[in-house]
């Protein structure tokens, strides 16, 4: 059975995230997501990030007793009551097909001017 120290265990391990990827409610291999971002969530009056989490607990205790995974969508995620007082995080994030299968290159990642961007087969 579920118990309260097993939701007191999920409860803090979800509070160490600092955002949930929210799986797409599209079934093609897209590059775009949504990412909840918890961290940005106010902590006064109310700890909702806390807040949040513990609701999301609470509606999917029936999978968490049937020992099932927690279910995150973003039809779910809309229906907190919390987003009445604050607005909801929930942010989109685009990667590039290069981005979401490669390393960032260094120059992509280095300080200072950028160079021109060129392709590949150039021949520079």
């Amino acid at each position: 059975m579920f118990d309260e120290l097993q939701e007191a265990w999920i409860t803090e391990e979800y509070k160490s995230y600092r955002g949930i990827l929210v799986p797409s409610l599209t079934k093609q291999l897209s590059t775009a997501g949504l990412i909840l971002d918890l961290d940005s969530l106010p902590t006064k009056p109310y700890p909702f990030k806390e807040l949040f989490i513990r609701w999301l607990i609470s509606i999917n205790k029936p999978r968490l007793m049937k020992k099932e995974p927690i279910i995150i969508t973003q039809l779910i995620v809309m229906k907190c009551p919390l987003w009445r007082i604050v607005k909801c995080p929930l942010k989109r994030i685009d990667l590039t097909k290069e981005g979401v299968f490669n390393k960032p290159s260094v120059a992509t990642t280095s300080f200072g001017p950028k160079g021109p961007v060129g392709s590949i087969n150039s021949g520079k």
